[in-house]
């Protein structure tokens, strides 16, 4: 059952989905539908958002935009995190209990089994994922480095990352990839597309670094100070050799007012779309790059969830 409400913030109506979603659990991966019925075999034309949830070791997929919930796919070998989609539609979900490597799972569209699963070769642990749009290439941010995995092949190849560390990247339209450091870091590196060795990049000003998207040819990152109670700052940075040129930030404010940490968000067009509220429950869409307030918002309580990775599928 979906059921569709709204509610008043600062004088502005925002439209929040209120999902009843499932509650069984079962023991291998599979597809969960919300009348609770197993089905091997499924799939969508239609644009669906992907959500891990962490504490349940778990995706959800919704429709999209309509926020209705659609499947729920279960029995990972580790928790998910940062997920992240190819031009296909393919879906790359990281798994890390950060005491092993962990593993990485493909789905296609609306896919209710793993087409294929991959070993993370580490040291460190798969957090966070990019495909290179011009070979289709997987990046797995691991930390101290970053494990390329070329289509069709299950040994990636392995590029040390810079004093910044690799925790989370991302590929732009040429095929560079950027990665970022630790949480609230202010320092980004690159790897150019076909070279071997990640090169720092200076900001011109401090972002606090905790998730990076390719948007609208500029590196979109997310940042901020740490503190639950502040907006969210969206930053872009326009990258011109060894220098990155910050310009923002913009502000999201949430219906929870509670401003997460080590979260992701994406893009889909004009929306930017993020966990938020206590316990990283919602799923909050904002219009970008005007910011401001939430315009929806996807909330699954009474169920607990805990949202760590959003991806668009289409």
């Amino acid at each position: 059952m979906n059921l569709l409400r709204w509610f008043k913030n600062s004088g502005s109506a925002v439209l929040v989905f209120t999902i009843i979603a499932c509650n069984s659990q079962p023991p291998s991966l599979s597809l969960i539908n919300p009348d609770n019925s197993v089905d091997a075999k499924r799939s969508f034309s239609d644009k669906l958002l992907y959500a891990s949830d962490n504490e349940r070791a778990q995706v959800l997929v919704f429709s999209y935009p309509s926020g209705s919930l659609m499947q729920t796919l279960t029995g990972f070998a580790y928790p998910p995190y940062f997920i992240c989609s190819d031009d296909t539609g393919d879906v790359f979900v990281p798994t890390t209990d950060y005491s092993s490597p962990g593993y990485i799972y493909e789905f296609a569209h609306g896919g209710t089994q793993p087409v294929e699963t991959l070993n993370d070769p580490g040291p460190g642990h798969a957090l966070s994922c990019s495909v290179d749009p011009t070979t289709g290439n997987l990046a797995i941010a691991n930390g101290p480095n970053v494990a390329v995995y070329a289509p069709g092949q299950g040994t990636p190849t392995i590029y040390e990352a810079s004093d910044v560390g690799a925790y989370d990247c991302a590929y732009d339209d040429s095929g560079d990839l950027f990665v970022d450091g630790p949480y609230y870091g202010d320092e980004i590196a690159e790897l150019p597309a076909g070279g071997m060795n990640f090169s720092d990049i200076a900001l011109s000003k401090a972002t606090g670094t905790l998730h990076l998207q390719w948007w609208n040819e500029r590196l979109v990152l997310y940042g901020g100070t740490d503190g639950v109670h502040g907006p969210y700052e969206i930053y872009q940075v326009r990258v011109s050799g060894s220098s990155g040129i910050v310009s923002g930030p913009v502000l999201l404010y949430g219906k929870a007012k509670h401003r997460l940490g080590d979260v992701e968000f994406t893009l889909s067009g004009s929306t930017v779309i993020m966990p938020e509220g206590p316990g990283h429950s919602l799923l909050d869409l904002w219009h970008y790059p005007k910011g401001g307030q939430a315009y929806g918002v996807i909330d699954l309580r009474p169920h607990n969830h805990s949202f760590y990775g959003v991806a668009i599928s289409e």
